[in-house]
């Protein structure tokens, strides 16, 4: 029976190198990945009435 399974040098060889070709394929095959974004809620500020007179109020003090 092992008279049976033994290769040849030859045989071997071509076995690995054909081994070696499926892997390097499926190292280097396209992969899809597919990411999910989320856009960014963006909320709405009001402007600051007299913006320069709550500055002033607020250097100030007052």
């Amino acid at each position: 029976m092992t008279e049976e399974l033994m290769l040849t040098i030859e045989q071997g060889l071509a076995f690995i190198a054909f081994l070696t070709l499926i892997l390097i394929w499926l190292i280097r095959k396209p992969v899809e990945i597919e990411i999910e974004v989320k856009k960014p809620v963006i909320e709405e500020k009001k402007p600051e009435i007299n913006l320069r007179y709550l500055q002033i109020r607020r250097y100030y003090g007052g």
